[in-house]
């Protein structure tokens, strides 16, 4: 019988004889990975790869988009490419940012007659105190995937080259710039994070005579992020202007444009519409909402005085007081009785406040985040109340059937917190808002 070849000793140009064991089990494991592993692994990629091939065949969607994953991996692959051998970031506008500010021209400067001539010539842009949009010449890469919203390129761009967040181009216009007027946060947030450059954007002021709050006020290329109404816009636009404002210099928000406004004055102006739009619609939602909640006052105010039962004539007790179901529907139209009226004196409050810009930031979605939250509990309470009666004056006595009448009964309330969902969660970060400042305040 032969012997194994790896028992055999080894010469000094061999293996040790003390390495025998060791070279056995290399011997071994390569054995079982090509004689079991790989077969494994080779039917895992065939069965996924029929399963995807399946479910393309059979959903149309889901090879969609497979094809736009792949067509996204080989964009990415050439754009990575590309990203390397792009130097257009070096040519840049080499003016110094000495950062001084304009506050606008002095009354009286200038003679009578160049005035009269402005004026005449500049009559519609007089109007608006507006300058045109800067047009891109020349754009570089990292500006228009910046303006895009082009994450992948950007952050690309940044991690190559890190002294291109500097990059300024020929209209004076920074990464900073592009990324506050377009609102892509999320760029945003990537550049802040770069403390030493973010020192001297910060600072930069572009050809308009633009600071970043300028361009905050610039509604030429605003998106409305799929918000569901107007006032959500308008408070999302408000905590965009309060979050950069943070940022530049306190001094710059004086600074004044070419079309001499300053940004609060330039954002005022290019938001009046909205502003008009969130007034409106938050008139309609409170004067509808106000309606529901004196009707649900009305009925639980007359349910009060009409209990289920009725009442003994010689006592004037109720007759079913001391019914399990009695103390149910008691408690909850008293909670009816307090938490409608309480919405109606919210959603009045929000008729009655003068809608100027700011309050739409706070104000104005702390009080209607308060009535939806009074209305939501009144509807909620009242159907409760309502299931308690029809048990009381129907005497259920199995246990299904009273859960299919308060199953059913929660219907209308169940649509009603559906429909006003998202609306209730835009708004809960006001909330969140005042009970922090409620907490900080307690001693």
């Amino acid at each position: 019988m032969a012997k194994c070849k790896y028992l055999r000793p080894k010469g000094p140009k061999g293996y040790p004889k003390n390495f025998r064991c060791v070279k056995i089990i290399l011997y071994i494991y390569n054995k079982l990975y090509l004689v079991i592993v790989l077969p494994i692994i080779a039917a895992i990629t065939r069965l996924y790869f029929g399963l995807w091939t399946f479910l393309c065949a059979g959903w149309p969607m889901i090879g969609n988009i497979q094809k736009e994953k792949k067509k996204h991996d080989s964009s990415w692959k050439l754009a990575k490419l590309l990203i390397k051998k792009d130097k257009s970031w070096e040519k840049t506008d080499v003016k110094p940012d000495i950062g001084i500010i304009s506050f606008g021209e002095r009354e009286g400067s200038g003679s009578k007659k160049t005035i009269e001539l402005e004026k005449e010539e500049d009559e519609e842009e007089k109007e608006d105190n507006i300058p045109p949009p800067l047009i891109l010449t020349n754009t570089t890469p990292l500006l228009i995937a910046t303006s895009t919203g082009i994450e992948e390129i950007v952050n690309g761009i940044l991690d190559e080259y890190p002294q291109a967040v500097e990059h300024v181009s020929d209209q004076g216009l920074s990464i900073m710039h592009v990324a506050i007027r377009h609102r892509q946060r999320n760029i945003f947030e990537r550049v802040k994070k770069m403390k030493i450059p973010m020192a001297r954007l910060v600072r930069r002021i572009d050809d308009n005579g633009y600071t970043l709050l300028h361009h905050v006020a610039d509604m030429t290329y605003y998106s409305s992020r799929n918000l569901a109404n107007p006032a959500l816009q308008l408070q999302d636009e408000l905590k965009w202007f309060e979050r950069v404002r943070k940022l530049i210099p306190s001094h710059y928000v004086m600074n004044h444009s070419k079309g001499g406004q300053t940004a609060p004055d330039f954002f005022e102006k290019s938001h009046a519409y909205l502003l008009q739009e969130a007034q409106n619609w938050l008139k309609r939602t409170s004067e509808s909402c106000s309606v529901i909640a004196v009707l649900i006052a009305t009925v639980a105010f007359t349910v009060a005085y009409t209990v289920p039962g009725g009442s003994d004539q010689s006592t004037g007790l109720p007759i079913l007081r001391h019914h399990p179901f009695f103390a149910v529907f008691t408690v909850t139209d008293v909670l009816s009785l307090v938490s409608a009226p309480t919405s109606v004196v919210m959603f009045i409050s929000i008729l009655t406040s003068p809608f100027r810009l700011q309050d739409f930031r706070k104000s104005l979605p702390r009080k209607l985040t308060l009535a939806f939250t009074f209305l939501f509990l009144a509807v909620a309470v009242t159907m409760m109340a309502f299931s308690a009666t029809v048990i009381l004056i129907v005497r259920m006595k199995k246990r299904w059937t009273t859960t299919l009448v308060y199953g059913v009964a929660f219907v209308p309330v169940t649509v009603f917190a559906l429909l006003q969902f998202p609306l209730y969660v835009a708004f809960m970060g006001t909330v969140k808002h005042t009970l922090r400042f409620m907490k900080n305040a307690l001693p």
